[in-house]
């Protein structure tokens, strides 16, 4: 994101604070040693976003960013408190970092960082930029300044087994003959589930009911929401010869 830097002052009109975010893959060193996490590769997918804001602020917008993605994590979650935050020991800060955050979430195995946040200062925005300072200045108010940055990296894939975890529900319930049934149910957040509508007519369901599902099915699907079709889906054959 610090290579856009330049390209973007003109369209924010050179006013902090602003921020610019990226998602791609990213490849963990080779000596990187993480073998108390479950699906470690080199190869990883990264959210991050770098804000730029005035250093009198900057301490300010770390906290702000801290609690905004804690409650981001949380609004989806079926167990908020799994999810949390922690200050970086000053001995793990990394190098130019002034300050840094983590949202964790606690795994059956453990606990492990989803997203690292951290005010970097302007240090790095100055070795990724040489040359003139003019041209990296800011508005803060009335003056002219290079920013600060505070830097989010948020390991995607992690995040995702996260909420595939937190939203696991274990279901007991006691029949007619007291016999007791547990089952698991994946309970996700409309807003994450990759389905949001399932269709399914059921073996005993009559023509006419079946060709409304298959035409609600196309009208969901022609607007954009993700539907399940069913028993539509389970075979090449027409619906039809399901009941043959």
């Amino acid at each position: 994101a610090l290579a856009q830097y330049i390209p973007s002052l003109e369209l924010m009109n050179r006013k902090l604070p602003f921020g610019l975010a990226e998602t791609g893959l990213c490849y963990q060193p080779e000596d990187y040693d993480d073998s108390d996490a479950i699906g470690c590769s080199s190869e990883v997918t990264e959210a991050s976003l770098a804000w730029f804001c005035s250093h009198r602020t900057s301490s300010q917008w770390l906290d702000y960013w801290t609690r905004q993605r804690l409650q981001w994590w949380r609004k989806f979650a079926l167990g908020p408190s799994d999810f949390s935050v922690c200050d970086v020991r000053d001995d793990e800060l990394n190098e130019g970092a002034l300050r840094g955050a983590k949202v964790l979430y606690k795994f059956p195995w453990g606990t492990e960082t989803l997203e690292t946040l951290w005010m970097r200062g302007d240090n790095e925005l100055l070795r990724s930029h040489t040359g003139s300072q003019a041209g990296l200045q800011c508005r803060d108010g009335k003056r002219l300044v290079v920013p600060h940055v505070i830097s989010l990296s948020a390991n995607v894939d992690r995040g995702l087994l996260a909420v595939l975890f937190n939203s696991l529900q274990h279901i007991e319930k006691v029949d007619s003959k007291q016999r007791l049934h547990q089952r698991t149910v994946l309970k996700l957040h409309p807003a994450l589930a990759p389905v949001k509508v399932a269709l399914d007519m059921g073996k005993g369901s009559t023509s006419e009911l079946r060709q409304v599902c298959e035409g609600l099915l196309q009208e969901l699907l022609e607007v954009g929401i993700s539907a399940w079709p069913g028993y539509m889906d389970t075979t090449l054959s027409s619906v039809e010869k399901l009941h043959t």
